[in-house]
């Protein structure tokens, strides 16, 4: 399961062949979803169990990251246009136990759904953003979207991600995602999200910095206190009466010395 705001800048190769061109893409929130809660994700040569969420833009998505410009941008048709996500649990990869992760997105853009916007020369109408993983290094992306099984994650803030970054791999394309809650791996029928985690970049380490510096403050002048009360205990009735004449040790010497008359 996924709810987000979702922006792409993806690029293309212009006419030229040479030059590459920016185009932030918004994906809908209205697009269709479909997946494969048994999949098998391709990777290096290897297959590991996975799943895979599929989301298709609908046939009038904006070609905008802009909010304000969508609402009055023109719409067109954005068949065959779709955006997937492949999950894995991290033990698959060997990098620990009990969570999942997103492992890899990849994007297919049908160029020809929007020719004013991607002027390509005919050549090549379709082209998938194809992101390559090192199963010994994961990507960015697997390092900030995980939780622990059973768990769903909560990303409140915007996060941005290469989908492709190196240009030997094709036009180059990022993602960014805000207000992001997904969780995988899902058991059961129930189709709410399960018990909240917070992604790393939501965690505000500050703000546990001043009640870990008042606890150790508190704590040595507890034990600066118990320290002078066990000396100060130690010390013979005549010291204390001598640094202090109004103790209650001066009674005490004075009761003493009657006694002794």
């Amino acid at each position: 399961m996924m709810w987000a705001q979702i922006d792409l800048t993806l690029s293309y190769y212009s006419g030229t062949g040479q030059e590459q061109v920016d185009v932030p893409v918004q994906v809908p929130v209205a697009a269709t979803t479909d997946g494969d809660c048994d999949a098998m994700l391709y990777l290096n040569g290897n297959y590991i169990k996975g799943q895979v969420l599929k989301l298709n833009f609908d046939s009038k998505a904006h070609l905008t990251s802009d909010r304000e410009e969508a609402a009055d941008a023109p719409t067109q048709d954005w068949n065959g246009w779709s955006a997937t996500f492949a999950f894995a649990r991290v033990e698959e990869l060997k990098l620990g136990d009990n969570q999942w992760m997103l492992l890899q997105v990849n994007i297919t853009a049908n160029y020809t759904a929007d020719p004013a916007h991607f002027k390509i020369d005919g050549n090549n109408p379709v082209h998938t953003y194809y992101q390559h993983i090192d199963p010994a290094e994961p990507p960015d992306l697997a390092d900030s979207i995980y939780a622990s099984n059973g768990y769903s994650l909560n990303c409140p803030s915007k996060q941005k991600f290469a989908i492709n970054s190196d240009p030997k791999y094709g036009p180059l394309a990022y993602i960014q995602f805000s207000l992001l809650k997904v969780q995988a791996f899902k058991s059961g029928a129930d189709t709410t999200f399960g018990e909240t985690e917070t992604c790393p970049a939501d965690q505000h380490n500050t703000d546990k910095v001043p009640i870990i510096v008042g606890g150790v403050l508190a704590g040595l002048t507890v034990l600066t206190l118990c320290v002078y009360l066990f000396y100060r205990a130690r010390l013979p009735p005549e010291i204390i009466n001598t640094v202090n004449p109004h103790s209650h040790y001066e009674n005490k010497v004075m009761d003493d010395d009657e006694d002794d008359e």
